[in-house]
């Protein structure tokens, strides 16, 4: 059984050969390692073949106003929502990407290209509607407004 009918397998509730392995993402810096390469070398799609993934995941459409943070090690990770205002909202939404527009998948595109020369599964991996606006807000003033503005939440997630 290939990698991609593993995944397909146990998500239909079948049963598989085994259990599908998949990770939901792994630090170019690990990745390197592994692969023994330079960290701008370390494909994921490369990688999953590596060690044995039977998928790979697309990060796609992330937060697009997430406050970051550099651990100790020179790694990235979110330090919070960058939200604070309804103005920051109003201002922030204006930016968004239409979602009807080709170029916005483009590279998800590519990325399906490749892995189909694979045996490998894909999933899509990315920050839409409730997680989006969590995010963005920070899960502690999001639960604030939850509770204070459940109409401006409402609101939020209807666009």
């Amino acid at each position: 059984m290939n990698s991609r009918k593993r995944v397909l397998t146990a998500l239909n509730r079948g049963i598989p050969d085994r259990v599908p392995w998949v990770e939901h993402s792994v630090a170019p810096e690990i990745r390197a390692a592994l692969m023994g390469c330079e960290p701008d070398r370390a494909d994921w799609i490369e990688f999953a073949q590596f060690i044995g993934l039977d998928a790979v995941t697309y990060m796609g459409l992330q937060p697009m106003f997430v406050a970051s943070a550099t651990t100790s090690t020179g790694a990235s990770r979110s330090a919070g929502g960058g939200l604070h205002s309804r103005e920051d909202w109003s201002a922030w939404v204006q930016t968004w990407p239409d979602p009807r527009s080709t170029a916005l998948y483009a590279d998800l595109e590519r990325f399906i290209v490749r892995v189909r020369r694979t045996d490998l599964a894909v999933a899509y991996v990315g920050a839409l509607a409730v997680d989006l606006v969590i995010q963005s807000w920070g899960i502690e003033r999001f639960a604030y407004l939850l509770a204070d503005e459940p109409a401006f939440v409402l609101e939020m997630l209807d666009r």
